[in-house]
């Protein structure tokens, strides 16, 4: 306790700091230090005033001194540390918090500063022991709680990251970030109601927090919630104009909306306060080309990999690309799935995997994407999924998406296992697998956003096929099978895949009629004009592809074209659209571009189309389905690459294969004659939907079967070998 003469001379200091004044402080501590200079409490104390003035140099001298005084004071070394730590010397300020430590080994502050250096440095198994130290000697120390949480989520332990932001909340509730850290977990487990709740306290204990305000736009995007969304987002830039974060967050928002160009200008705003963003340049690539400027989205992605060689998204996401570019052919794609694979095809952990009877029972079947949801393919899963024999299969879902929806709640009721990965660590991800004894492994993504093909990469189950959502080579050689059929994989393609190809009977998808009952009547339109229409995303939509539906018009003199997308909510997207027709001679007035719908009108809106183009070199999938089940024709030219072949497998599975056609000329042959006949396009439109209905394309019990043949046959053969 201090004396009288002690509390007079301190008086001054007590004022000048509680006035906030830190020269009267600092002139009051070179008093004490020069009357008392045996004190370290006061060398120490000046060293803080001197670091708050910015004078860090003095600083570090001051503290210097207080060890010389007395060199085994821990708050002495632990002051230094947090210094040395503020000016970037890391390793000196882990030394000075361990010498804390070593002269009091119940100091948790030491502990916790000491983790946040080390975890500052990569060193992160040193740093969570630093943290649980830290927990250990001073239970009630929030912020020890909070940074081992933070930790712990990034090593991808989410259960015990939500337990230790909890422990944090629990010992201060008010402290925002811990709430809003809270809220990001519980999405990952899909608690949304309760993320919801962690976000709105985050907000109402600090109506400021940057972190609060971006994460819960986001959750509101992923919602579909756009506006509300880009309304928390504009209003963290608002608070914080330097966000990268903000600025990035805002253009991805901007860009599901359809405003392509506004969120090109965000992204450009996020990188002129980041230039070297990885993240900012990757979605600067795919509005370029949502845009379709594939060559400049192509120079973004190069960017990108010759930055960051070892970051699979930039890789995945440059090759999904390569199928919009025009010079598309597979000279460009497969030897771009060849530098994947060698980049991380690495030596995979293969169990060992026991050939035991087990051939004889039940197969587990893990089935992997993020697109469980209203997606094309949560929409093509839907039939798979409930017609499963689960007598035979035991099935898994390994979920990486964040968007949860009334598909997802449906599909989590036809599975076994529904486990959620989004934010865990491949190996993490890899264990799991494993430790769930799955027999085949389904990736259902390939190169396309939200895949984890770098978990496949580590073989963690002993068969590993790719289906359904991509087109293409994975390129890895620990993916055993890719399904096709004969269309979209013809014979002779082998050359194009690491993989082997199984080959369906039919068509290698299953639609799922929509559970609305909409006629497929015809409405509307002119006595004697044609609709030709498309609704197909505008990236789809090639400069070669204009040129021929050109030509389509030109043959049809009373026609005209409707496209549909959400981008045409834009006005300079409309502008550049009819520029871009403009050029090839087309009107603007033979051109009606229309904003995306709902479901039930975007299928009703087909009731005033005659005959459905479909793009090149990317045509439709899910959009060729929906206008055939609201029985308009689609006519398509056969590509060169799976993803251009995808429209001639449907057509031939439902026994009109007439429609896809062989070269640009027979394109335009048969477009101009179907639009002319209006017999056969009102004999069409009441019979296609009857035909899809009796094919094996909508007959989920059948293709279902099919398809745990070749499970079956994929299970022997390694079984046998």
């Amino acid at each position: 306790m201090a004396d009288k003469d002690d509390l007079e001379i301190l008086a001054p200091v007590l004022e000048a700091l509680n006035g906030d004044d830190l020269n009267v402080a600092l002139r009051a501590y070179d008093g004490l230090v020069r009357d008392a200079p045996e004190v370290s409490g006061y060398h120490v104390n000046r060293g803080n005033i001197l670091q708050a003035l910015g004078r860090p140099n003095e600083a570090l001298e001051a503290f210097d001194w207080a060890i010389r005084v007395s060199p085994s004071d821990p708050v002495s070394h632990f002051n230094r540390g947090n210094l040395l730590r503020a000016i970037g010397r890391a390793a000196e300020a882990i030394e000075a918090y361990g010498r804390a430590i070593t002269f009091n080994s119940h100091f948790a502050e030491a502990f916790l500063n000491r983790g946040i250096v080390l975890k500052g440095m990569g060193r992160n198994q040193e740093a969570l022991e630093a943290y649980d130290n830290a927990v250990a000697e001073n239970p009630s120390l929030f912020l020890a709680h909070y940074n081992r949480g933070v930790l712990l989520q990034e090593l991808g332990k989410h259960e015990d990251a939500l337990r230790a932001f909890e422990a944090s909340i629990d010992i201060n509730p008010r402290y925002a970030k811990a709430q809003n850290n809270r809220g990001n977990l519980l999405r990952v487990f899909g608690r949304n109601e309760e993320a919801v709740q962690a976000f709105r306290l985050a907000l109402e204990i600090d109506g400021k927090c940057i972190e609060a305000l971006i994460n819960y736009g986001n959750f509101l995007r992923s919602q579909g919630m756009l506006q509300q969304a880009l309304g928390y987002l504009d209003s963290a830039i608002h608070l914080n104009p330097a966000s990268t974060e903000a600025h990035l967050n805002r253009s991805a928002t901007l860009q599901e909306m359809g405003y392509f160009h506004r969120a090109l200008e965000a992204c450009d705003s996020a990188l002129a306060r980041d230039p070297d963003s990885i993240s900012a340049r990757l979605n600067r690539a795919g509005i370029l080309k949502d845009l379709g400027l594939s060559q400049k989205a192509m120079d973004e992605y190069d960017w990108v990999i010759a930055r960051k060689p070892d970051l699979a998204v930039g890789h995945s996401n440059r090759l999904f690309s390569l199928h919009y570019w025009e010079e598309n052919v597979q000279r460009a794609i497969f030897p771009a799935a060849l530098e994947y694979g060698r980049e991380f095809g690495y030596a995979a952990n293969e169990g060992p995997y026991t050939k035991n009877k087990r051939n004889q029972a039940k197969l587990r079947v893990g089935y992997v994407s993020a697109d469980f949801r209203c997606h094309s393919v949560g929409f093509f899963l839907q039939q798979v999924f409930a017609h499963h024999d689960l007598q035979q299969i035991e099935l898994f879902v390994y979920n990486n998406g964040e968007v949860r929806d009334n598909l997802t709640e449906a599909l989590s009721g036809k599975v076994t296992h529904w486990v959620d990965i989004l934010g865990l660590p491949d190996d993490s991800v890899a264990d799991r697998i494993r430790a769930d004894g799955i027999d085949i492994l389904v990736d259902l993504s390939g190169h396309s956003a939200g895949n984890r093909l770098p978990v496949f990469a580590m073989r963690p189950s002993p068969v590993q096929v790719s289906w359904l959502g991509y087109f293409g080579t994975t390129g890895l050689s620990a993916m055993d099978y890719v399904i096709g059929d004969g269309v979209v994989t013809p014979a002779g393609c082998e050359k194009y895949f690491v993989e082997r190809i199984y080959r369906l009977p039919g068509c290698y998808l299953c639609y799922t009629p929509p559970a609305l009952d909409i006629d497929t009547s015809r409405l509307g339109g002119k006595a004697r004009e044609i609709t030709f229409g498309s609704f197909n995303n505008v990236a789809k939509i090639s400069d070669s592809t204009i040129k021929l539906w050109a030509r389509v018009l030109d043959e049809s003199k009373d026609s005209r074209l409707v496209l549909r997308d959400k981008s045409f909510t834009e006005l300079s997207m409309r502008k550049r659209m009819l520029a871009r027709f403009g050029s090839f001679g087309l009107a603007a007035e033979r051109l009606s571009l229309e904003p995306a719908l709902g479901r039930r009108e975007y299928l009703e809106s087909y009731r005033h189309i005659d005959v459905a183009l479909d793009p090149t070199p990317y045509g439709g999938g899910t959009t060729t389905a929906d206008a055939l089940w609201m029985g308009v024709p689609v006519v398509t030219l056969r590509g060169k690459t799976w993803a251009g072949r995808i429209s001639t497998s449907i057509l031939n599975a439902l026994g009109i294969p007439e429609f896809s056609a062989q070269d640009e000329n027979e394109y335009v042959s048969i477009a101009s004659s179907l639009a002319r006949d209006r017999e056969k396009k009102e004999k069409l439109a009441r019979e296609l939907r009857r035909k899809m209905l009796s094919s094996g394309f909508c007959d989920g019990a059948w293709f279902t079967q099919t398809l745990e043949a070749a499970y079956r046959t994929m299970w022997s053969d390694w079984f046998t070998t």
